[in-house]
C-alpha cells in the first residue's frame, strides 16, 4: 500500500526573502490520488498531503499546482518557521500607500503603490471593477509576502486603511472618492 513513499523525491530547501521553499516529485499513483481529491482546482491541505503519502515536518503549504508537470508538489513556508510545531514567526506588517495614476481608455487605471519613505514599490494597472480584496491578494503577491501582511492605505492627510471599506467595493471607486474629496 505504501510502496509509493519510497519513490518520492524530497528536493532540498531553497529560499528567497520571504519563504523557503521545497517541491516533492511524486509517483504517478500519488497524482491520481492527488487527482481524486482536489481535481486540480485547488491546493492540497496539510491533512490531504500527508494522506497521500508525503512526509515532512510542520508548517508546509501547498501554494500552487504547477500545471505542466502535475505530479509535481510544490510547497512553501515563511521563513523562520518553527519545524516541529509549524507555528510561523512573527512578521511585521508592510504599509503601502496607494494612490491613483493614468487612466486608460478600457477603463482600468495605473495605481502606484509607495512604501512608508515614500519610494515607489511598484505599479500595478487595475480593472474598473477589481475589487479591494482582490488588489490587496494581487498587491501581497507581487511584493512576495502573505496577504494578511499587507496595510495599504490612501495618502494623507486621510492615510486611512482600505480595510475599513467594504473589501467587495472596487479599488478605483474609493480611489476616485477618495481624490474628489482631497481636492
Amino acid at each position: 500500500m505504501w510502496a509509493h513513499l519510497r519513490e518520492m523525491e524530497y528536493s532540498e530547501t531553497y529560499q528567497d526573502d520571504v519563504y523557503e521553499y521545497r517541491h516533492v516529485i511524486c509517483p504517478k499513483s500519488v497524482e491520481a490520488a492527488m487527482y481524486r481529491i482536489t481535481k486540480f482546482e485547488r491546493h492540497l491541505t496539510e491533512k490531504e498531503w500527508r494522506s497521500v503519502g508525503i512526509q515532512q515536518s510542520r508548517g508546509w503549504e501547498h501554494y500552487e499546482i504547477h500545471q505542466a508537470e502535475l505530479h509535481i508538489v510544490l510547497f512553501r513556508r515563511p521563513l523562520g518557521t518553527d519545524r516541529s510545531t509549524g507555528i510561523p514567526p512573527e512578521v511585521p506588517d508592510i504599509i503601502v500607500t496607494v494612490s491613483k495614476g493614468a487612466c486608460h481608455s478600457d477603463g482600468s487605471a495605473d495605481v502606484s503603490c509607495a512604501g512608508l519613505t515614500g519610494r515607489q514599490l511598484l505599479s500595478l494597472k487595475v480593472s474598473r471593477d477589481l475589487s479591494i480584496r482582490e488588489f490587496v491578494v494581487r498587491l501581497a503577491k507581487s511584493l512576495n509576502v502573505r496577504d494578511t501582511q499587507v496595510k495599504a492605505v490612501l495618502p494623507d492627510p486621510s492615510a486611512q486603511l482600505l480595510s475599513s471599506f467594504p473589501q467587495s467595493q472596487p479599488l478605483l471607486e474609493v480611489l476616485e472618492a477618495y481624490t474628489t474629496n482631497s481636492q
